[in-house]
């Protein structure tokens, strides 16, 4: 399956955070995992496609001393990411090169071409913080390869949050 970065948020289509829209469009996942905070009420969903190379990670946080969700958040993690025009970017591929097109995608998107860096002897990441796109790499010497794609959908305050029953048994 191709995966193409939306104008604004998300891949495909996916804008929000909707898990049953999110099902329709990638169909029911091979693989959940739910883990749950001990101590509070927060908990993790992993849905895993394995035979179109998606996971995606659905997280929820609770207020403190309430029975309510703070905010829910989600990434897409995909190996491959269809940018524009043809324009595409996937693991294994020199950070050089993945600098060079997501700087492109920016200007001909019209946007200002912003990033976080982080880097250590083995491994780091670059957000690019515009396109809610956070690319990691691991090096051999001095050249970065793409490892991972990770595409955010903005994080939603206070929202209806399914039970973890729907969850594990939605289709």
């Amino acid at each position: 399956m191709k995966f193409t970065l939306n104008d604004t948020n998300g891949i495909n289509g996916i804008e929000r955070i909707d898990l049953r829209e999110i099902i329709n469009v990638f169909g029911t996942p091979n693989e959940r995992k739910i883990e749950r905070d001990s101590e509070l009420k927060d908990f993790k969903v992993s849905f895993l496609y394995s035979e179109i190379d998606l996971e995606i990670f659905y997280r929820v946080n609770y207020y403190v001393e309430k029975d309510q969700a703070e905010y829910h958040s989600l990434s897409f993690i995909v190996n491959e990411l269809y940018l524009d025009r043809g324009l595409t970017i996937k693991s294994g591929e020199d950070m050089r090169t993945i600098l060079e097109k997501v700087e492109y995608y920016h200007k001909i998107s019209h946007k200002d071409f912003e990033f976080e860096h982080e880097e250590d002897q083995y491994d780091g990441s670059y957000e690019f913080t515009n396109l809610n796109l956070t690319v990691y790499f691991e090096k051999d010497g001095t050249v970065g390869y793409l490892d991972d794609i990770f595409v955010d959908l903005p994080y939603e305050d206070d929202p209806e949050v399914p039970s973890l029953e729907e969850i594990l048994y939605m289709e």
